[in-house]
């Protein structure tokens, strides 16, 4: 497990087994309408669609990463790294970009725009690119668009919105009485976003899928210290469970081939009780069986770790932070917003005895550079420098993995987290945690100002800085 975490190569997957055709999707659409929430920020109570299993989900029993161990390596990035390769010089830099090159990613499908389109930058041209292989891969998809999405954070303003102000979607603290049941908001988000989905699901009916439910949304109503953050404004709860609900029953109604993971954020998110409560909201929404399990995100870079730490906190006491365990995983005892996980496989271990029959998959493509030192802050997410890549492989070994389905990509590694805090950023979309003494690039007065790009865009110089990669390119 250790010297996986300490390689900063990853080795393709390449190994091809057959995959499962399928046969089209025969059902009928379900009419979907927009939940009824109750506007006291209680938990959704949509309706479900009319073709809800009331059973386990088929596509919830299998390990999609194990069963279809080719994933679908996305042309458009392999391109975007070739281009960096083309212009270095030094082999060994060369080396580690080629072989990161071939890891599959996830689709990142947070805005309308990247649903239709020729190429493998829309979630059309992945699904014709996929459908059209002679042995056709797993495509993971990640679901990112739910109205008022990211409320803790401005990099990534939401495009359904309950109401807008000065173009932008506008805290929902403010939202009118009219509109904070968010009724209207999520009906546009099946219209103009799940519902095209799906029929695109449904068209190219012979690609296995998997597909990440919304990240950093449910978890982030559960956050330890979101009590005075916007996240807890009754219209984001009404956003997120009836998005979420709604959402996750139309999927497993009208793609009952794809494999389902509801995402429940991080550690550093959590806590036993907070992840208690998460439970008790997807089984009141009635959609735990409609899963296969949960992605884990990693966002805030946490060691994964072994579980070797003698009980949970031990990172977290000033009497007992000094013990050997800690320093090996990288706790955040300094933090003000400290993990209550000093690594991921510590975390996994209450995510067992939380949902002892469900699975997990973990962000994989960023992990802590122990060499590049440890930060002193778990609170930022934004295009950090202590990361490296991180392993890609179903099924990781050890019995602290023994429920996670796999190791993987889903945020592309070199993808922009954002900009914030400079004056220079070309985007409205802006967070103050884009601009710390963590995050890429660092900025040095009277040195040329390097300005990331917007949330989701292609960094190439922040791949070249995950990659090792630290001499001048060529020009020529």
């Amino acid at each position: 497990m250790k010297l996986l975490l300490c390689l900063g190569l990853v080795v393709a997957v390449g190994a091809v087994v057959p995959n499962a055709t399928g046969a089209p999707d025969t059902l009928a659409p379900p009419t979907v309408s927009p939940p009824t929430l109750a506007p006291t920020g209680a938990p959704a109570t949509s309706a479900p669609p009319t073709l809800v299993p009331t059973t386990l989900s088929p596509s919830a029993a299998v390990n999609p990463y194990e069963a279809h161990t080719k994933w679908y390596v996305n042309p458009v990035r392999v391109a975007d790294i070739q281009a960096i390769i083309d212009v270095t010089d030094d082999w060994g830099s060369r080396l580690a970009m080629n072989q990161s090159m071939y890891n599959a990613t996830g689709f990142w499908l947070d805005r309308t725009e990247k649903i239709f389109g020729d190429n493998a930058s829309s979630l059309e041209g992945v699904l014709k690119d996929a459908s059209s292989q002679a042995e056709i891969p797993l495509v993971t998809i990640v679901l990112h668009n739910l109205p008022h999405r990211d409320c803790d954070w401005t990099i990534s303003p939401a495009e359904f919105c309950t109401h807008f102000r000065f173009g932008r979607c506008d805290d929902p603290k403010w939202a009118p009485d009219s509109a904070a049941d968010c009724k209207a908001a999520i009906g546009e988000y099946h219209d103009k976003f799940l519902n095209p989905v799906v029929d695109l699901l449904r068209q190219y009916a012979n690609v296995p899928v998997a597909i990440v439910f919304e990240p950093w949304t449910l978890a982030m109503l559960n956050m330890t210290y979101s009590a005075q953050k916007r996240c807890s404004a009754n219209t984001t709860k009404n956003c997120y469970f009836g998005g979420t609900e709604s959402g996750v029953k139309l999927l497993a109604a009208q793609v009952p081939r794809a494999t389902i993971y509801l995402d429940i954020g991080d550690g550093w998110m959590m806590n036993r009780d907070k992840l208690k409560a998460f439970r008790d909201s997807v089984l009141d929404m009635g959609i735990m069986d409609l899963i296969r399990g949960f992605s884990v995100s990693i966002g805030h870079v946490q060691y994964m770790g072994t579980r070797d730490c003698s009980a949970f906190g031990v990172c977290l006491s000033p009497q007992t932070n000094s013990d050997r365990c800690c320093r090996q995983s990288g706790s955040y005892e300094i933090s003000r917003f400290p993990s209550p996980y000093h690594n991921m496989a510590y975390y996994i271990l209450d995510l067992k005895n939380t949902f002892p029959d469900k699975h997990f998959v973990f962000d994989s493509g960023r992990v802590p550079s122990a060499d590049l030192g440890l930060r002193s802050t778990a609170e930022e997410n934004c295009n950090l420098k202590r990361v490296k890549f991180g392993p890609a492989t179903a099924n990781p070994p050890g019995e602290d993995w023994s429920t996670t389905d796999a190791w993987f990509w889903f945020w592309p590694p070199g993808h922009s987290d954002g900009c914030g805090g400079i004056a220079e950023c070309t985007s409205i979309e802006t967070d103050r945690q884009c601009n710390s003494a963590f995050t890429f690039p660092e900025y040095v007065p009277g040195a040329p100002l390097l300005v990331p790009p917007t949330q989701g865009v292609w960094f190439p110089e922040y791949f070249r800085w995950i990659a090792g990669v630290v001499e001048t390119p060529t020009t020529d």
